[in-house]
């Protein structure tokens, strides 16, 4: 009997401890501010429990942290002034960070053009005109890099799909295989059931049957 008891008071023991003061961190009612909260638990029910001593204490703090994250969602924060700073340098930050992107995807865009890359060497106060055909060939190199970046919004599978058909078309340098590969691909946008789409390709077939046959 006395070997019951204390077998129960050790259970007891154990889940209190598994319950000990622990923190978490809980949305507000307002975006991009929370609440550090401590919560403690006390053992009330007297064991047997249906449950291992870790599934009983880690299904309490589950709950407790769901109780308490539906509650602090609906407080307001005490400091609004400290809110509405917090709000506010996240628009800063939003803007910076925006005009950072924009100015990063237009210089990017601009020095994938080797010319434009070479005019900007050659404006620099101490250009060395004699250097101009290494220049242009360093150009051509450096440019080809810039020319892979995408902006963010060019980072889709889709964008990905159109860059890999580009590279397999250009794959084929001689006119009448590009002829075939159009006209390839014009027919199978008509078994897709996309007349417009094979329109288009049917142009560029007509436009490489114009082209003048390489010797």
């Amino acid at each position: 009997m006395a070997s019951t008891q204390w077998s129960r008071r050790r259970a007891r023991k154990a889940v209190q401890r598994g319950l000990t003061r622990f923190e978490v961190r809980l949305c507000s009612a307002c975006p991009g501010i929370g609440f550090t909260a401590r919560i403690t638990a006390t053992v009330l029910t007297e064991p047997p429990y249906p449950s291992p001593v870790e599934e009983i204490a880690g299904a309490v703090l589950t709950t407790l942290r769901d109780a308490a994250s539906k509650v602090s969602k609906t407080c307001d924060p005490d400091d609004r002034a400290a809110g509405a700073a917090l709000l506010a340098a996240q628009r800063r930050q939003a803007v910076t960070d925006t005009l950072r992107q924009q100015k990063t995807d237009a210089l990017a865009a601009e020095l994938a053009n080797p010319a434009a890359l070479l005019a900007r060497w050659i404006e620099r106060d101490n250009a060395d005109w004699s250097q101009l055909a290494r220049w242009a060939d360093e150009a051509n190199t450096v440019a080809g890099v810039f020319a892979q970046y995408r902006p963010e919004d060019e980072r889709s599978v889709e964008h990905e799909a159109v860059e890999v058909l580009r590279e397999f078309l250009a794959s084929f340098p001689d006119h009448t295989q590009k002829r075939m590969l159009y006209t390839l691909l014009a027919a199978g946008l008509d078994s897709a059931q996309r007349p417009h789409h094979a329109a288009k390709a049917q142009a560029l077939v007509n436009g490489h049957a114009a082209a003048p046959e390489s010797e």
